[in-house]
């Protein structure tokens, strides 16, 4: 008997609770998907595309004017330190030599005074050849020039509209679509006392040359001379914005942006002042606190004061 009379009330109690929700709740409320604003800390950045470079050059002479033997490398091609770049054809060398011996006495050389190959000193690319098989060497000129992989650098071109947002020692983050990570760090490290003309489709541009510096610890092999670059530098900081989604703001009759506030159930207009567009959306300049739930689905709004369930 306590058993069915415990099941009475329970049942009871539930149709009890159904009554209460029932007279609580609007039949003809709209359910709308809400957004809580929140402060968000926001970089407004400027992004330019550069290439990877190298910020050492090395160049190699030979000690003395010789006849080139079996050039090993070609230009643009990447070379390991100690790897042979060309060879020296010391008989030619010598007979080279003893001919300006009958012309200038004293100027005869030795074997061992001429050097047999011509190493790398570094890792890079060879972006200067200046010797050719059975050519004799300008020992004033540098034959090679090894641009070194181990110290990088990307350059960028600045409009000169973004000239007063740049300057010498400002933090970069870099990428690529080619990099082994996310990001890596740089630094502005010089800008170009002139300004020159870049050609930009059909029109023209004044732009100004700026050198950033990898961060030595980030240089790793993904980062291969020549390949494109992006450099993002941060304008300013906000650490306390308020941000609210695109399809959450509307425009009305009278050109104002504004957008519809869950409150107490009620869809409530509010008139909002936007700042810069976002990737997630509009800055919120005035017209919205934290805290307060903005309705994501405005289209399901008819008008100004309607009923809504937050889901």
């Amino acid at each position: 008997m306590k058993k069915y009379m415990a099941l009475a009330i329970a049942t009871a109690a539930s149709i009890a609770a159904i009554v209460t929700v029932s007279a609580f709740t609007n039949p003809g409320a709209v359910a709308v998907s809400v957004y809580t604003v929140s402060p968000q800390t926001v970089r407004h950045t400027v992004d330019y595309t550069g290439k990877v470079e190298s910020a050492e050059n090395k160049s190699i002479y030979t000690d003395i004017p010789c006849i080139a033997g079996d050039v090993l490398v070609k230009t643009g091609q990447l070379v390991e330190k100690g790897d042979v770049l060309f060879t020296v054809d010391v008989d030619a060398t010598k007979q080279a030599a003893a001919t300006l011996e009958d012309a200038l006495p004293g100027s005869s050389l030795d074997e061992g005074e001429i050097q047999q190959e011509m190493t790398s000193p570094v890792r890079g690319i060879v972006s200067s050849l200046n010797v050719s098989e059975g050519e004799i060497t300008d020992s004033a000129k540098p034959c090679v020039v090894i641009s070194s992989g181990e110290a990088l650098q990307v350059k960028i071109s600045v409009p000169e509209s973004g000239l007063s947002d740049i300057f010498v020692g400002q933090e970069v983050t870099l990428s690529g679509v080619a990099f082994e990570k996310d990001s890596y760090r740089g630094t502005i490290s010089s800008i170009a006392p002139s300004a020159r003309t870049q050609a930009s489709g059909t029109a023209s541009e004044t732009v100004v040359d700026t050198i950033i510096d990898i961060h030595p610890e980030d240089v790793d092999d993904s980062l291969r001379i020549g390949l494109s670059a992006k450099a993002q530098i941060v304008l300013d900081e906000s650490p306390n914005a308020l941000i609210v989604p695109y399809e959450a703001v509307l425009q009305d009759d009278e050109g104002r942006e504004y957008v519809y506030i869950c409150q107490n159930a009620t869809a409530v207009k509010r008139v909002i002042t936007t700042g810069n567009a976002l990737e997630d959306g509009f800055e919120v300049r005035a017209g919205l606190t934290e805290g307060e739930q903005v309705i994501l689905t405005p289209e399901k709004i008819e008008k100004n004061g309607a009923a809504v369930t937050a889901t």
